[in-house]
């Protein structure tokens, strides 16, 4: 088990001064839906994890855990993820106003680090609200704060969201009355690797299809 230096900005989940765990490595003694217990040298640790991470899991099984520890003043609890990406999603929905634990837990319940930054990324707020307990505003407000921010916790090589960008840019043009050689041009013309949100970059081709 590793152990981090005293920190005293918990964003969301504010203290005085805690001790905080950054990770935790040892074998699984029990899992209540979304808790799981943690036996390190004969101590139990619980943590909450994702649910679609929990329900992956089997009692006895060795694990590691990157954590985040949310001191309140009634109530300490230990956050679990499979990877930093989800993590850090984490930390960014819960540094965002009106935002706690159990809500950015929900929505990584829902949705992995890659599929959440896409929905973010293509500003699609249908797909947010479909997360129990997050409403139209919330859905805007974390579209609207994580924009800019997603793009550096994902992996280098997310090409697979560009080439999102590329099929549905193809059949709008398309639809439009290009050839296909006259869409590729425009596209290539549009650098979507360039791009962060589907909206700016359909517009973008769509200003080169005008000229």
């Amino acid at each position: 088990m590793q152990f981090a230096e005293t920190n005293r900005n918990f964003g969301a989940c504010p203290s005085d001064e805690a001790i905080m765990i950054h990770m935790l490595k040892g074998t699984i003694a029990a899992i209540s839906k979304n808790l799981v217990i943690l036996d390190i040298n004969g101590v139990g640790y619980g943590a909450y994890l994702p649910l679609r991470s929990a329900q992956k899991l089997k009692t006895g099984e060795d694990i590691q855990l990157f954590t985040h520890t949310c001191v309140r003043e009634d109530d300490i609890s230990i956050y679990g993820f499979e990877n930093t990406v989800d993590k850090e999603l984490f930390l960014m929905m819960i540094s965002i106003s009106g935002i706690g634990p159990k809500a950015a837990l929900s929505i990584l319940n829902n949705y992995d680090a890659l599929a959440l930054a896409k929905i973010i990324l293509k500003q699609d707020i249908n797909s947010m609200t479909k997360v129990p307990g997050v409403g139209k505003k919330t859905a805007q407000r974390l579209i609207l704060e994580l924009g800019e921010k997603v793009g550096l916790i994902l992996p280098k090589d997310h090409a697979a969201e560009k080439n999102d960008f590329i099929d549905e840019a193809r059949e709008i043009l398309t639809s439009l009355g290009l050839s296909d050689k006259e869409t590729d041009d425009i596209i290539n013309k549009a650098k979507p690797s360039d791009a962060g949100h589907f909206d700016e970059f359909i517009e973008k081709c769509l200003v080169l299809m005008g000229k």
